[in-house]
C-alpha cells in the first residue's frame, strides 16, 4: 500500500526498535517551506566501507552479490550544494524533511526526470537514526510525489563501496539497471563504480 502525501499535513511515524533494541522515534515527513527551511541544515555523516555490491549481467539482466572486506573504513560524501527555493512550491522538484520538533533527522530531494521518472537527487540520514525508519519513510514521500504527478518510477545513482546504501534501496524494492565504471574515472573516487537504480510505479 502506498502513501499518499498532502503536502499540506504532516505524516506522523514511530518506526519499530531495530533488532539492536534503540529506541522507538517519533517524527514528522514535511515539506521544505519557509517555516521547514530553518531545520534544513544537514551536514553529510560518515558511511562505514564494509565492502561492495558485486554486479553481474547476463545480457538481458542484473544480479548482485557482495564483496565484504575484513577491514572496514569510513567515507563521508562531499556537500552537495543545492538552492532551497528551487524546491519550494514547485512543479517539478520537492524536498522533504524528517523533523523531530526542530531537529532534521534527514532530507530527500526529488525532480522529474526527461524520461517520465522522477530522480532521486540526495537522500540523507542521519547517522544516530539509521536503520529506525527515517530513510524508508522519506522514500515512501518520495514516491507518494512521484506517483501523484504521474510519473512512471523512481531512479537513482549511488556507488558500489555504499554498501549499506545499496542494501536499503534493494531491500526497498529497486533493481539494478546499469552500471557505469568510468565515470568517476577522473575523479579522487575512480577506483568506485557508479550503479543506477530503479523502481517502477506503473505497469
Amino acid at each position: 500500500m502506498r502513501l499518499r502525501f498532502a503536502q499540506t499535513q504532516p505524516i506522523s511515524i514511530a518506526p519499530a526498535p531495530t533488532d539492536g533494541g534503540r529506541a522507538k522515534m517519533k517524527f514528522e515527513i514535511l515539506p521544505l517551506t519557509a517555516a521547514t527551511g530553518r531545520c534544513l541544515s544537514l551536514e553529510n555523516d560518515p558511511f562505514p566501507l564494509l565492502g561492495r555490491l558485486v554486479p553481474r549481467y547476463d545480457g538481458r539482466t542484473w544480479t548482485v552479490g557482495e564483496e565484504l572486506w575484513e577491514t572496514a573504513g569510513e567515507k563521508t560524501y562531499p556537500p552537495d550544494p543545492f538552492e532551497p527555493a528551487d524546491y519550494m512550491d514547485s512543479p517539478d522538484k520537492a524536498l522533504f524533511l524528517a523533523l523531530a520538533g526542530e531537529a532534521c533527522l534527514g532530507r530527500i530531494r526529488i525532480g522529474k526526470s526527461w524520461n517520465g521518472d522522477g530522480r532521486v537527487e540526495d537522500l540523507a540520514v542521519r547517522r544516530p537514526c539509521r536503520g529506525r525508519g527515517v530513510g524508508t519513510a522519506l522514500m515512501d514521500a518520495a514516491v507518494a510525489w512521484a506517483e501523484e504527478k504521474g510519473l512512471d518510477g523512481l531512479t537513482l545513482e549511488t556507488q558500489d563501496n555504499n554498501l549499506p546504501a545499496c542494501r536499503f534501496y534493494l531491500k526497498y524494492g529497486f533493481v539494478l539497471g546499469g552500471i557505469d565504471a568510468r565515470v568517476y574515472h577522473h575523479t579522487p573516487h575512480r577506483k568506485e563504480t557508479a550503479l543506477y537504480f530503479y523502481l517502477p510505479l506503473s505497469l
